[in-house]
């Protein structure tokens, strides 16, 4: 039998444990399906400065935070991955995971983040290349980041913190934020402006990266982990025939509900550049409310338009 619910929320990150906590509290019948961990993101942060209630916490702090206010709730999420969402029957949607599941709801709630980009020239030897969150050397060893953006640095200063060797190679001027670019400069961590990777390779236990600089000629580097913070998108899932960046393109609603009526969207994935966790926290409470305004529409026989 299908898991069935009134509202169904993609993801448990901060947008999505915000968000169900609210709807439990508004009288949503409510489900929360998350593939990875309660939390999302937030534990692969080296340390979040922009959450208001919180001078300063390290990601897994946070994460912690996050996962025991979601434990007091009560709210057991599923595990799984929603690979499409097709539009139901009686205004539902049905929700079809990898595995194969089922799920149906009334309405939708998108938690669900965004995934990494590795640019077109860098899928050959993506599987060479790492991304944030995904790697965690141990002291000693050697990181090469590439990228120039927040995330970029946060993991520099991450791996340094674990005593490894780490240096950062961007593609054009870094772009992080001015307390990341003063903290790598304190410790040391060397910036090369203006690299292009061109190919990234095994050397026995190590990995050997070849970079392109500004002048021309390349620079040639081995180290334990190669790491890409490229830049985040959102991911190319299937609502009701359409894809989800398309939509988000097409501009979301204050309430949070995209162009297809009674599926919502909530923090990084709505967020694009602008994401943060207060963001998320604040998207994820009024989302939920969007979404009770959407139920009673259709409890009251309006269906709208999809």
């Amino acid at each position: 039998m299908p898991v069935t619910a009134e509202l169904f929320i993609i993801g448990a990150g901060p947008a999505g444990i915000s968000a169900a906590i609210e709807a439990a509290r508004l009288g949503i019948s409510t489900a929360v399906i998350e593939k990875n961990r309660v939390g999302g993101t937030v534990w692969c942060a080296r340390r979040i400065d922009n959450f208001p209630p919180l001078s300063s916490i390290s990601g897994k702090a946070l994460g912690t935070m996050f996962q025991k206010r979601f434990d007091r709730a009560g709210i057991e999420p599923i595990p799984g991955e929603v690979k499409e969402i097709a539009a139901g029957i009686e205004c539902g949607f049905d929700l079809m995971t990898g595995a194969g599941q089922k799920l149906e709801a009334r309405a939708v709630l998108l938690a669900i983040g965004q995934v990494n980009r590795l640019p077109e020239e860098l899928v050959p030897f993506g599987g060479h290349i790492g991304s944030p969150g995904g790697m965690y050397p141990s002291g000693g060893n050697e990181v090469v980041v590439y990228g120039g953006g927040d995330a970029a640095f946060d993991q520099a200063l991450l791996f340094s913190d674990k005593k490894c060797g780490v240096r950062i190679f961007c593609r054009s001027v870094p772009k992080a934020k001015a307390a990341l670019l003063r903290e790598a400069r304190l410790r040391g961590i060397p910036v090369n402006e203006g690299f292009v990777l061109e190919s990234a390779a095994k050397s026995g236990a190590a990995t050997e990266a070849s970079f392109r600089g500004p002048d021309g000629n390349r620079t040639v580097v081995s180290c334990s982990c190669l790491l890409a913070a490229l830049g985040k998108t959102a991911p190319d899932l299937k609502i009701c025939g359409r894809f989800l960046p398309d939509l988000l393109k097409e501009g979301v609603r204050e309430s949070g509900e995209l162009a297809v009526r009674g599926v919502f969207a909530a923090g990084d994935v709505r967020r694009g550049r602008a994401r943060n966790v207060a963001a998320a926290v604040s998207d994820g409470i009024m989302s939920a409310n969007g979404a009770l305004a959407y139920l009673k529409g259709v409890r009251n026989g309006f269906m709208g338009d999809r």
